[in-house]
């Protein structure tokens, strides 16, 4: 049987007959070229090139990120800064309160963006957008350390303590929880959960939990342990646009 030359498969051909369509099409491959992008002749092939988003919330903001043409070696410095900003920012972390409309928050925002422009003039290629780009997600990185994650499960522990051994209701247990004043990150959202609805935060109680195998059964060590697994995992975020370059 006689092979077929490479010049009698022209590239017209091979797209016209769809000849790739298995690899692009049934997600075999974790990327794809975009075909917009194809079509722009200043671009190379890296900045054509798109990670696939397995599902909606995968990525804070892929529509927006792969709309970013930064070429490779602006990417590879971005990394760096990002990781920087992880680093020298933590202190939000611990000054940011839940309720981000207040005038506090833009205070703490406001000395950020100047922090994080600085540390953006250590790196040749982080442009002031890059900048901008980096402040964002760190912060908002930061405020969901700060809201959902930070001691969290030493305040479902003492929660589930009092709802097993003493038999309180989650509301009840939740007040005497919030008046030890144990976890400051946390404060403002059971003072809400106390005085308005507290079914959410009770739902992420019982997933941590009821939902973990923390059954009155289990020991207080074991419960701690279980709980903070849980914990854990629920502190999976989005990627950043340093995740989705990261997958790139």
């Amino acid at each position: 049987m006689e092979l077929l030359d490479r010049d009698e498969f022209p590239t017209d051909f091979l797209v016209k007959m769809r000849y790739f369509s298995f690899f692009d099409e049934g997600g075999v491959l974790d990327w794809f070229f975009d075909p917009d992008l194809c079509k722009l002749a200043g671009l190379d092939d890296y900045q054509r090139l798109v990670p696939r988003r397995h599902d909606a919330y995968e990525y804070a903001g892929w529509v927006v990120y792969r709309s970013y043409l930064h070429s490779y070696e602006m990417q590879y410095e971005y990394i760096k800064y990002f990781e920087t900003l992880l680093r020298e920012l933590k202190w939000l972390k611990d000054c940011l309160p839940s309720k981000f409309s207040s005038l506090t928050v833009s205070k703490i925002r406001t000395r950020g963006i100047y922090q994080a422009t600085k540390i953006a003039t250590r790196f040749s290629k982080i442009t002031t957008h890059l900048a901008r780009i980096g402040f964002r997600d760190c912060f908002n990185y930061m405020s969901i350390e700060a809201t959902w994650c930070n001691g969290s499960d030493g305040v479902y522990f003492e929660i589930w303590k009092r709802v097993t051994q003493q038999k309180k209701s989650f509301r009840d247990a939740l007040k005497e929880v919030c008046k030890l004043n144990k976890c400051s990150s946390l404060q403002d959202n059971m003072k809400y959960a106390i005085e308005n609805d507290c079914s959410v935060m009770e739902t992420a109680f019982l997933r941590c939990t009821v939902g973990a195998g923390v059954t009155k059964e289990v020991s207080e060590d074991k419960a701690q342990e279980l709980i903070a697994e849980a914990v854990k995992k629920l502190r999976i975020k989005p990627k950043f646009y340093d995740g989705y370059i990261r997958k790139k």
